[in-house]
């Protein structure tokens, strides 16, 4: 707060540059990063350093197994009333994966853990921090790649207009596909009737697109790409 630069003009005087400062009569500002949208007479700008809800020590992940871990620690917690973890498949769609409930206001560490257990071969990771009144603080963003699968499925054809057959090379049945569009979002699921190594999955009603699939195989969850083209 105390390097924050702030432009105050009015029409009563010249425009000056100010860091931290008392205001005295109604005027307007703007900043490096545009918080503050008016001033009033009265108002104090920057006279004090700005106290963050949480102070986050570390926010870390590692494989486990067919899931992922994810781990964070906090230094200072103040009115922290949770955390929501939200994982995306690209960086940019975002969905909530679990919950976990803070420790309201503490001065000691305190460290939390939650488990994806449908983790895609790169998937990215951000804590939003919530106040007791609603207020949300988004941390960082980390990404965790898991280690190559042996078990490998093949797609024909890819790209494809209408229909696709999935199949698990080593010949594993295929218990569950799931079609997820760029926001994280299913918007096709599919099983097969019976116990099958592959499965013919109909896009037809989906639109033009790059599409992520999510395989369930003998308890385990893959993920591959799918590409949807005009008929």
């Amino acid at each position: 707060c105390d390097t924050t630069n702030v432009v105050y003009a009015s029409n009563a005087h010249t425009p000056g540059l100010f860091t931290g400062f008392n205001v005295t009569s109604v005027g307007a500002i703007n900043t490096i990063s545009p918080m503050i949208q008016t001033v009033m007479s009265g108002m104090t700008l920057c006279s004090d350093p700005i106290t963050l809800p949480v102070e986050l020590l570390d926010f870390n992940g590692e494989e486990m197994n067919t899931v992922n871990t994810l781990r964070w620690a906090t230094a200072t917690e103040t009115d922290n009333d949770r955390f929501e973890l939200e994982r995306s498949a690209d960086g940019a769609g975002w969905e909530l994966i679990a919950t976990v409930e803070g420790a309201g206001n503490s001065q000691s560490t305190v460290r939390y853990e939650a488990v994806d257990p449908q983790p895609y071969d790169i998937t990215y990771y951000r804590l939003r921090q919530v106040d007791f009144d609603g207020k949300g603080t988004l941390s960082q963003v980390i990404a965790l790649e898991r280690d190559a699968v042996p078990n490998a499925l093949s797609i024909y054809p890819n790209p494809t207009g209408d229909r696709f057959t999935i199949r698990n090379d080593v010949g594993e049945r295929i218990d569950q596909v799931d079609v997820m569009a760029a926001d994280g979002r299913v918007v096709l699921r599919s099983s097969p009737a019976t116990s099958s190594k592959h499965l013919e999955v109909d896009v037809s009603e989906l639109a033009v697109g790059i599409y992520q699939l999510r395989v369930a195989s003998n308890g385990v969850w893959r993920s591959t790409s799918l590409v949807k083209v005009h008929p």
